[in-house]
C-alpha cells in the first residue's frame, strides 16, 4: 500500500481506531504524529502479519509539511469531536497521548479560568457601553450571576 492510500479517505475509520489502540498501548508517554505515521504504514503493509514491509517514505524532517501529518492531525481531532468515541486525544510539544485524569483536570482548570476572564470582560464592555449612553450589550444580570 502506498502512503496515500494509507493516508486517503477511504480509511479513515479504520486508521482513526488504530490511532486510538496505538495510544492506548503507549499508557502515559508521548507519542510523536511521525512515530504514529510509521506505525500506521507498518500496520496496513503488513508487518504485523510478518511481511516485509518497505521503509516508511517520509523523513522526519519532512513530515510535519507533509500531508499525512495533516492527516492525522485531523483524525486526532475527528476522534475528540466523536460523541461516541470517549476517549480524549491531547497534544503538546511532546507529542498526543490519551488524556489521563490528572491532565483533564489541569485542562478544565485553565478552560474555567479563560471563560471566566472572557466573561468579565463582557461584563466592562456592557458596563462602559452603559456608561456614555450607548446601547447596553447582551445582559449584564447574567454574566453577573456566573461571575459572582
Amino acid at each position: 500500500m502506498d502512503i496515500n492510500e494509507i493516508f486517503g479517505k477511504e480509511h479513515a475509520v479504520g486508521r482513526r481506531q488504530y490511532i486510538v489502540t496505538i495510544l492506548r498501548d503507549a499508557g502515559d508517554r508521548w507519542t510523536s504524529r511521525y512515530l504514529l505515521a510509521e506505525i500506521l504504514w507498518d500496520i496496513f503493509n503488513g508487518r504485523m502479519q510478518g511481511e516485509p514491509v518497505p521503509a516508511f517514505p517520509i523523513k522526519r524532517a519532512d513530515f510535519y509539511k507533509s500531508h499525512a501529518a495533516r492527516v492525522i492531525t485531523a483524525d486526532i481531532a475527528a476522534i475528540n469531536a466523536d460523541k461516541n468515541n470517549f476517549r480524549t486525544i491531547i497534544h503538546n510539544g511532546k507529542g498526543v497521548k490519551l488524556q489521563n485524569r490528572a491532565d483533564a483536570e489541569i485542562w478544565l482548570r485553565s478552560q474555567f479560568k479563560e471563560t471566566i476572564c472572557k466573561l468579565n470582560h463582557l461584563k466592562d464592555i456592557a458596563r462602559k457601553n452603559g456608561l456614555d449612553g450607548q446601547e447596553i450589550m447582551g445582559s449584564p444580570d447574567v454574566i453577573s450571576a456566573y461571575i459572582d
